[in-house]
Order: C-alpha cells, then structure tokens, then sequence
C-alpha cells in the first residue's frame, strides 16, 4: 500500500502525532490549531482521530459534516471494491487559501503537473512527517456545498489508502464518482 520511501521516511520521522501537524515543516506557519475529535466510523468499525487547521481564527465548520462524509466514503468504497483489513492513520484536515494552497513550496510533496496546475483539495499519506498520519488538505476560500464534495473526493482517497492493496492512483475514478452525490 505504501512505498518503501514512505517507510523509510516514517522510520525516520521524529515528530509524534499527538494532535499536531502533518509535515513537521508546516508547524513555522501561524494556522490555527481549532482542536481534535474522534468519529467512530460505524461502517468501518475503526474510530478515527481528526485535528483541524485553519489560516482564520472563526472556527470551521467542516468538523460538522466530515463524519457524515466519511461514512458515506467508507460504505460507498467498500460496495464497490474488494477492502482488505484497514489501517487506521489519525487524519490531519486543513483549510487554506486558494493562494497557500497552490503555493508549491507549502505543497512541496504534491506531483503537480505544471506551473498553471491549481488545487482546491488534495490528499497524503506517504510524506507525511508524523507517523501513521494522513492529510487532507482543503481550499477555504469556498461555498460550504463545494467543500463537501472536495472533501468526500479526498475521503475516498484515504480510505482506498487505508484498505486497499495496491497504487492509490486506481481511487481516482471512485474519488471523482463520490462526490458527484455532493453536487
């Protein structure tokens, strides 16, 4: 599921989750740490711990409907793909501009594929700073209908992460056909 590279890195990494950033290098920006929650995914059978970031201080209201959404996720992925045991990373959500998002040194390890490339969500897990820790990271600037269905793509991610066998790549189709039901 996970690259050797993403071993190595892990092994390597001497930050501890405990509630704190994702990317060891992210912890230098002035984001508001707006707390941390467990969600019990009755689907899944797995509690998952979820801490939210923020360029505003006001309080986001994504934590409202990610639950949901991750339900969703989970029951929609494992009726249409074989899921195997499922790992379970604590997952990192922030909201950020469109400008830092898009900033290609804030997302140094996305595989953009030009300079005209923009974002409005994106997921990770391989370099990742803090072990067994997942982030979804989302545009902020956004209507809350359009946040939803960015951010059931990149729940579909995380979950075809954590359960499935093989190139997270193949989740693409499943992630784009997802939020459709956020339209």
């Amino acid at each position: 599921m996970r690259t050797l590279l993403s071993i190595l890195l892990l092994s390597c990494s001497f930050s501890a989750y405990a509630g704190g950033h994702a990317y060891s290098s992210w912890s230098t920006h002035k984001w508001n740490k707006l707390g941390s929650v467990n969600y019990r995914i009755d689907t899944a059978r797995k509690n998952i711990s979820v801490t939210y970031y923020s360029e505003h201080s006001s309080n986001t209201r994504m934590s409202l409907y990610l639950e949901e959404i991750t339900e969703r996720a989970y029951s929609y992925l494992s009726s249409h793909v074989r899921l195997d045991e499922c790992a379970n990373d604590n997952v990192v959500v922030y909201e950020l501009t469109g400008d830092t998002l898009n900033s290609r040194s804030v997302l140094y390890w996305y595989p953009w594929r030009d300079s005209s490339q923009r974002l409005y969500g994106a997921y990770d897990s391989r370099y990742t700073t803090a072990r067994n820790t997942s982030a979804v990271v989302i545009r902020s600037d956004l209507p809350t209908r359009t946040k939803q269905r960015i951010l059931a793509h990149e729940m579909i991610h995380y979950w075809y992460d954590m359960c499935v066998s093989g190139d997270i790549s193949r989740s693409e189709t499943y992630a784009q056909t997802f939020e459709g039901f956020y339209r």
